[in-house]
């Protein structure tokens, strides 16, 4: 039974229900769209749209959406705030724990 006939189902016979979007179906939906909730970013040199921020409040100002940070590009400033010391980091780097040839784990 598919999620459509499930949600169907339950609301012929007066049971609230609704369906929990994928996050590749709610960056995809109409709704979003038509609600102005995407913002379009450049991430590695081409466009990338973006779902922004669900709370949106008329007093408060919604900060600026930025692209994804590259991968291990604050790994300094995150090691040191946890005192981490330049020779443990330089080790790590060299290990290939952290840097550009870091490995993706699985």
């Amino acid at each position: 039974m598919t999620c459509s006939e499930i949600v169907t189902r339950l609301s012929e016979v007066k049971v609230v229900v609704a369906k929990v979007n994928s996050v590749g179906e709610a960056a995809t939906s109409e709704q979003l769209a038509a609600t102005g909730g995407y913002v379009d970013l450049i991430q590695n040199g081409r466009p990338v749209k973006s779902v922004i921020s669900p709370m949106i409040m008329s007093e408060i100002s919604t900060p600026e959406a930025n692209p994804v940070p590259e991968l291990n590009a604050h790994a300094h400033e995150i090691l040191t705030s946890f005192d981490f010391s330049s020779d443990e980091i330089a080790c790590y780097e060299a290990r290939g724990v952290i840097g550009k040839t870091a490995q993706k784990v699985a």
